[in-house]
């Protein structure tokens, strides 16, 4: 059906799975993606309950659209087996083809109350590629990119394209119309101090 792909961007408010013997010692969190039999793993950041690894782009194959991706993040432990930090799963039949889907979601944490009170938090950019469905294309691009690129011509010394006036009618060209008396048999000279 085509491929999914992923990139892991960062976590917050994860909750510290840690004994915490020494100071600053917290969760060392890393996540596991599953789609299927497949399965791959962000690197582990020590010490930190809000980490960032803007990972490479983890590539899965597709068999069904029905398919679902777990993400879990889990806290890398040396002596046992390591601890859930919380879940996320993504259906691949609700992400719109060929669009990159940046997902900010709660992670479900399995019941564990919080003494803290945080939500944790998983953002990912998650991309289902389907090379029968249309390329997804951005409709509006960023304030500004027009004129950032007329800028970088006129610097160049190449000469910069006028605006299209295409489909408009001579009322586009045209002054508004003037106020020639504010009150009757009074002139408008600009300023209310002109006619006192």
């Amino acid at each position: 059906v085509g491929q999914l792909r992923l990139k892991v961007i960062r976590a917050h408010d994860l909750r510290n799975a840690d004994l915490g013997l020494l100071p600053g010692d917290v969760s060392d969190p890393f996540v596991v993606a599953r789609l299927g039999s497949q399965e791959f793993k962000t690197s582990v950041i020590s010490n930190n309950l809000n980490p960032v690894w803007n990972s490479p782009h983890f590539e899965f194959n597709v068999a069904e659209d029905d398919q679902q991706l777990t993400l879990e993040v889990f806290n890398s432990n040396q002596w046992h087996a390591d601890d859930s930090l919380g879940f996320m799963e993504v259906l691949v039949q609700n992400l719109e083809p060929n669009k990159v889907h940046k997902l900010v979601t709660r992670l479900n944490e399995g019941g564990v109350v919080r003494t803290d009170k945080k939500l944790a938090r998983l953002e990912v950019e998650v991309q289902r590629v389907d090379p029968r469905a249309p390329q997804h294309v951005a409709k509006t691009r960023p304030a500004g990119t027009a004129h950032t690129q007329q800028l970088a011509l006129a610097k160049q010394g190449r000469p910069v394209p006028l605006p299209s006036f295409h489909n408009m009618g001579p009322e586009a060209f045209q002054a508004p119309p003037r106020q020639s008396e504010l009150k009757k048999g009074v002139p408008d000279y600009g300023s209310s101090a002109s006619r006192l």
